[in-house]
């Protein structure tokens, strides 16, 4: 388990004839954000990352990881001068996805408020080194996400019948963006219920043990039993400390980390925070382990402000999410940031979250600094940030739960920070008062304490994804950090891996839902018994090919049939099966944004058809694995009724891939395949544990679980 440890934001007074240098400005928000841009090129393959010019700066620092690596080298690629505003990377690959860190070193003025020898207090202006940093998520020509995985959506069941048509809308248009979905329906919880959080967990537990490998986020639909954890008080407030929201909770598949037998603390001063032992509210401040799940809540309740009502609002929200989803809204490309706090005194600087992410996802050229409110009623913006000292249902400079009430507010993704309102399961919440708002708000998180991360999306990842990110992220990225002695940084830490870190909205959102048109009248048939046929039309706009995919459930999951896209606009799938199946196609097309250049998929145009006269393939592939356990090596046999492509992919625990076996064209028959972990490509080889196999043919996944013992 990693250590947790809360950094002061005090500091020694150590020298009183500290002379300031002219040359010093005060420190700002956006100084703590290194505002990258990446631009990619393919022959040979190279990656150029730019950054806007810090005017304090004296040195930057580059860093770069393998996308799914868990930290950045201690080492950096290169250390470069104050003068250099890129850094080009000639050792890259094409198709494979990287992480780059940049840091700059600079100087600034800060306000703080220092210790005397004597204990006394003092406020003052001093001078510290600081260290600003950003983060983008890039690739050249990065291969499309076919799948996103699996979602459980959990949902209130009192909404079972008010809200089916949306419910099965919102189901459908989650299949066409390449999940695999699970609905199921649960007490609702409206006053908290230990039983009912541990009955939402059980069920979590139980799909996620179905589906190791795929299984990966968790939707909260009306009024879900809500966990709550800790002794906290992340906003800084003796008041408010205690036990906090944590839908973290489902997100975490170590059960049994989670106790409820220590904290013993009746202080705060709302009762819903109060914990002590054996209340069904846990112990922990801290997750412990990596959060498995990308975890959202949309809920309603108690938000009397807004006349409708909350299945009213439950409505509304399902509504404008289909019209971002299928492109029916449209919003500029931009980011607007309102911060009222600045960095002084408040080290912090909250809204460098805004200026870092804003930066990697949508350009340095497209932030805007302006009012919230005013600059939302009648302009429109896919990323938003505020901050400001807070309630419940405000934001100081921002607004309040009323505002969100009176006015359009022009956002989709947004970020709110200020205190007390970062606790979301309380009345007339202000987070919650974005989502229900009109006409585009579908999430919403509380970056400052601590900052998130939001950088992956430009690579077509989902929020929920950047959610778990945030929630397990302890030092693999960092917001901000100071020194007084330039040679030792100190991370500015409140709220870092806590356990009230938490989205509200969807989590299966991502930027690109809709940036790619989609194909027109797909056809399926089998003509006399024969090979099926698939056939569509080309959408209007150019694309750069087609993918098709077959599922035998209309929920998914959906196999990818041709491993290089279509040029042309039909396909012969002959691998046949005894009834109904369903197929998908998809336009797809290489998107360069700021990040990189990636492959995105459109939305999946789905057309089914009752295949007949054959036999089924279901009981004919078979799959074994030998020995089980085993210490490095073992024999996979797998046997296929047809010629097929087929794909190994080994994963552990958790759903991490862990790498690539084997993906070639195989003929009908039985076939032996030998593999040994201790040399796969790192020349590390894998720690003892479970781990999944997955086989994917043509026709069927299947998922084998092995260990590995021994050496």
């Amino acid at each position: 388990m990693r250590k947790y440890c809360l950094l002061l934001l005090v500091f020694i007074f150590l020298n009183n004839n500290l002379i300031l240098s002219q040359e010093l400005r005060k420190n700002q928000s956006k100084d703590a954000a290194v505002l990258l841009s990446v631009k990619t090129y393919t022959s040979p393959p190279k990656i150029v990352i730019s950054w806007e010019k810090h005017p304090l700066a004296y040195s930057y620092e580059i860093r770069r990881k393998n996308f799914g690596d868990m930290t950045f080298p201690t080492n950096p690629l290169a250390v470069l001068s104050s003068s250099v505003t890129s850094y080009t990377d000639n050792n890259v690959q094409l198709g494979k996805e990287y992480e780059y860190e940049v840091r700059a070193r600079y100087k600034a003025l800060a306000d703080v408020t220092m210790q005397r020898p004597d204990g006394s207090t003092v406020d003052t202006t001093i001078a510290l080194h600081f260290m600003a940093f950003g983060y983008v998520h890039t690739g050249i020509n990065v291969p499309p996400r076919h799948s996103f995985g699996k979602v459980l959506v959990v949902i209130d069941e009192t909404l079972q019948w008010d809200l089916q048509l949306e419910i099965e809308t919102y189901v459908n248009d989650l299949i066409e963006e390449g999940w695999t979905v699970v609905t199921k329906y649960v007490p609702r919880a409206e006053n908290f219920d230990p039983g009912k959080v541990q009955q939402v967990k059980n069920l979590i537990l139980e799909e996620y043990e179905k589906d190791p490998i795929n299984f990966n986020t968790v939707v909260l639909l009306g009024r879900v039993a809500v966990p709550y954890s800790g002794l906290i008080a992340p906003d800084g407030h003796p008041d408010h400390l205690g036990a906090w929201p944590c839908d973290m909770y489902y997100g975490s598949i170590y059960d049994t980390y989670w106790t409820d037998f220590s904290v013993n603390n009746s202080s705060a001063s709302d009762p819903r925070n109060r914990n002590i032992p054996n209340d069904g509210k846990f112990d922990q401040n801290t997750p412990g382990y990596e959060i498995s799940f990308g975890v959202g809540r949309i809920d309603f309740f108690k938000m009397p402000k807004f006349t409708e009502g909350e299945t009213s609002l439950l409505r509304a929200y399902l509504t404008k999410n289909h019209l971002f989803r299928t492109g029916q809204m449209q919003v500029k490309w931009r980011g607007l940031i309102d911060d009222n706090f600045g960095a002084n005194r408040y080290l912090n600087a909250f809204a460098s979250s805004g200026y870092r992410n804003f930066a990697s996802l949508l350009g340095p050229s497209n932030i805007v600094v302006a009012d919230w409110f005013t600059t939302l009623k009648t302009d429109d913006y896919l990323w938003a940030y505020g901050c400001g000292g807070g309630t419940y249902t405000s934001a100081g400079g921002i607004g309040t739960t009323d505002d969100f009430v009176a006015n359009k507010v022009n956002a989709v993704f947004t970020m709110l920070f200020g205190s007390y309102f970062g606790d979301w399961d309380s009345q007339n919440n202000f987070m919650r008062a974005a989502l229900a708002s009109k006409p585009s708000i579908l999430t919403c998180s509380w970056a400052g304490f601590p900052h998130w991360y939001f950088h992956n999306m430009a690579a077509n990842l989902p929020i929920g994804y950047s959610t778990k990110l945030t929630q397990s992220n302890y030092t693999n990225y960092f917001g901000a950090s100071y020194s007084q002695d330039s040679v030792r940084f100190y991370l500015i830490g409140q709220g870092l891996y806590q356990v009230h870190v938490a989205l509200m909205g969807d989590p299966t959102l991502t930027q690109y839902s809709s940036a790619v048109p989609k194909p027109q009248n797909v056809s399926v048939y089998q003509p006399e018994g024969g090979p099926v046929k698939i056939t569509w039309q080309a959408p209007s706009e150019p694309v750069d090919g087609f993918f098709i995919y077959k599922s035998y459930s209309k929920n998914g999951e959906f196999t990818l049939l041709n491993q290089t896209p279509l040029s042309e606009t039909q396909f012969v799938d002959s691998s046949l099966y005894e009834g109904l199946v369903y197929y998908m196609v998809r336009s797809y097309k290489m998107v360069e944004n700021n990040s990189g250049t990636f492959g995105i998929l459109s939305r999946g145009a789905v057309q089914y058809a009752k295949i007949t006269n054959v036999e089924s393939l279901e009981k004919e592939i078979s799959l074994e694995v030998a020995p089980n356990p085993f210490e490095n090596e073992f024999v996979i046999q797998v046997s296929l009724p047809n010629n097929s492509i087929v794909e190994i992919e080994l994963y552990d625990m958790i759903g991490n891939k862990k790498g690539n076996l084997f993906a070639n064209y195989l003929s009908s028959g039985v076939h032996r395949l030998s593999f040994n972990l201790s040399v796969m490509s790192d020349k590390s080889g894998i720690p003892n544990g479970i781990y999944f196999l997955k086989v994917s043919t043509n026709s069927k996944v299947l998922i084998q679980r092995i260990v590995k013992i021994g050496n």
